[in-house]
């Protein structure tokens, strides 16, 4: 797993653990959803139930916990990936307040919106049947 790609962004909270937490759960979510719908993400369940903008902590973590069954549900690649990368991004918000902030939906987005090229970033020894 390489995180080092933290440090090209200008963005100061993004070199924070928090940043990294929120950004780094933006990633996992926004690749669950694009398994979940094949006409992009607007048509994802799980993107019609988050709260872009307007996400708080508590649920974060509340869609974080349903990480594993819809990466079963939906038999999404390179699972092993995907749970090592939701344990790295609750490491990392388990230290931060309940209130994400604008900076952490902000981060979060980004994660959600470039999810597949950061994954690729985040692990660049991907294999193409894992996209």
């Amino acid at each position: 797993m390489n995180l080092d790609f933290f440090e090209e962004f200008e963005d100061k909270y993004l070199h924070t653990p928090c940043g990294q937490g929120y950004f780094l759960a933006g990633v996992l979510l926004g690749l669950v959803a694009s398994h979940q719908a094949e006409g992009g993400y607007s048509s994802a369940p799980l993107f019609k139930v988050l709260q872009m903008g307007r996400m708080d902590v508590y649920n974060l973590k509340k869609h974080l916990s349903r990480v594993p069954t819809l990466v079963e549900a939906y038999d999404v690649p390179g699972k092993g990936r995907l749970y090592q990368l939701l344990n790295v991004a609750l490491q990392k918000i388990a230290a931060c307040g309940k209130d994400m902030g604008v900076d952490g939906n902000f981060a979060f987005t980004m994660g959600f919106v470039g999810a597949w090229d950061y994954y690729k970033k985040i692990f660049p020894d991907i294999e193409k049947n894992e996209q």
